[in-house]
């Protein structure tokens, strides 16, 4: 089989396409184009897309709702946490070494200044309602600890904001960034002047309406140094995943399409079995994840079942309680999501998060 090309982002250079992983750009920030291409703000509601900034402020702490050990909380950016016995207060310790993509060091200051931004910016940024509802103040004790004093018990604060839980955290900025700026209008890019500065291991090479690309920054060294290159050579998966692309596909068909052409790794639901099935038809390489749970939506909540079952919504919940006594739960599931997953009494399902 022949290798497949280099992937050419449009001027963010040649990688080969098996390092290179391409994905959807899913959020509604998406519609029409990438609406954030020229800045990379976590904070502004409704116009930060899921394009970076998720994967690229690393939080206090990531949460696997899938460890299957118990061992769910894993440490990251600090080591440990202690709360009082009351829950108004809790004390952080900072990973030493860690360091900002432009070399200054991660410290408590960083943690401590976003947690006071937030609070002072309240309520035009992203959890800044939250910052100022629950934090009465944010000290730095040293260089790698802080304290948060709260306004009322919360022993799920730091869980709650600052552990990485399904896409979902309070992003923690660098404050020698930040603190000269007006963070409701700060665009925090600019690829000449090394703006974004983050902790993650990426650096952006490319950003337009249409994608916004990702390289690993330790091909930038790669490319000027050649004894890395003959260090890596032998680093096979290591060397395998070099570039992360995301890209506005404009429309569900030609993202259908593109996946049966495998012109992507594409990160998207599949609404029936029927679209996983026809993509299989059209493409050699389609697969999904987490078979071993179903999606956790009620058959109340779907839309589709209430477009199939109850064309007219009049009376929908009345009809749905007759056919259920008569024939059962099970035919009304298999019926409203083509058999598609399995069912589950609620409130409860097998899921290990819930």
């Amino acid at each position: 089989m022949p290798a497949a090309p280099p992937s050419d982002q449009s001027g963010a250079g040649l990688v080969p396409r098996e390092c290179t992983l391409i994905v959807d750009c899913l959020d509604q920030s998406c519609a029409g184009q990438i609406q954030d291409y020229d800045s990379f703000h976590p904070y502004l509601p409704g116009t930060t897309s899921r394009t970076g900034y998720n994967f690229l402020y690393e939080p206090l702490y990531f949460y696997n709702a899938y460890s299957e050990s118990g061992d769910n909380i894993i440490p990251w950016i600090a080591t440990g946490h202690q709360y009082n016995e009351d829950f108004t207060e809790v004390t952080v310790q900072i990973r030493p070494g860690v360091e900002w993509s432009d070399g200054q060091p991660w410290t408590a200051r960083d943690l401590v200044f976003t947690i006071e931004m937030l609070r002072a910016n309240a309520p035009e940024l992203t959890f800044s309602v939250d910052m100022e509802k629950w934090v009465k103040e944010a000290v730095v004790v040293d260089d790698l600890t802080a304290r948060i004093v709260l306004s009322a018990p919360n022993p799920r604060f730091i869980f709650s904001y600052f552990t990485h839980n399904f896409d979902n955290g309070v992003p923690i900025v660098p404050e020698h960034i930040w603190k000269e700026q007006d963070p409701k209008t700060f665009k925090n890019l600019d690829m000449v002047q090394g703006l974004p500065v983050f902790s993650g291991p990426y650096r952006l090479v490319l950003s337009s309406p249409d994608q916004r690309v990702w390289d690993l920054r330790w091909r930038q060294s790669l490319e000027n140094r050649n004894f890395l290159d003959r260090l890596y050579q032998g680093l096979a998966a290591f060397r395998r995943h070099q570039r992360s692309s995301f890209t506005f596909s404009g429309r569900a068909r030609r993202k259908d399409q593109r996946r049966g052409r495998n012109h992507r790794k594409s990160i998207a639901p599949f609404p029936s079995r029927e679209q996983m099935h026809q993509s299989l038809r059209q493409g050699l390489k389609c697969s999904a994840w987490t078979p071993r749970y179903p999606c956790d939506r009620p058959l109340s909540g779907s839309q589709g079942t209430k477009r199939r079952l109850f064309p007219r919504r009049r009376f929908a919940i009345l009809w749905a309680g007759a056919i259920a006594h008569r024939v059962g739960s099970e035919p009304i599931f298999d019926l409203a999501h083509r058999q598609n997953g399995d069912g589950y009494l609620l409130p409860s399902s097998p899921s290990p998060y819930l």
